[in-house]
């Protein structure tokens, strides 16, 4: 296993990190609790269109999103910037009951690039 430092606003640790792993592009994303300062919103939205791939160059990526809404508003002012690079939807509460008690607290998103 390699694990890579990716600050989301420095473009260099984006191609330390394509070199390291020697890919362009990621076939899985995953990512938890990224949602939660506004100000981070574009740089992470960035990072994620960096490394994925996208379905006019048949090599779509799958990307899984998971976070606690703790403020819908943010929550959706995120997801209104996100749904304008990205497809996606909430994965079912019940297939996330199987893994967390108390799903309409965790929300997990399934996503993939326009």
């Amino acid at each position: 296993m390699k694990i890579c430092e990716l600050n989301w606003d420095k473009k260099e640790d984006y191609e330390n990190l394509k070199n390291e792993f020697k890919i362009e592009k990621f076939e899985i994303i995953i990512g938890s609790e990224l949602i939660y300062l506004e100000e981070y919103f574009d740089d992470l939205i960035n990072v994620l269109k960096e490394f994925s791939g996208d379905l006019d160059n048949n090599n779509k990526t799958a990307i899984f999103l998971s976070f606690k809404i703790r403020l819908p508003e943010l929550t959706q002012a995120f997801l209104d910037k996100f749904s304008a690079v990205f497809y996606y939807k909430y994965i079912d509460e019940e297939i996330v009951k199987k893994f967390y008690p108390n799903p309409q607290k965790l929300k997990i998103i399934y996503a993939y690039k326009k």
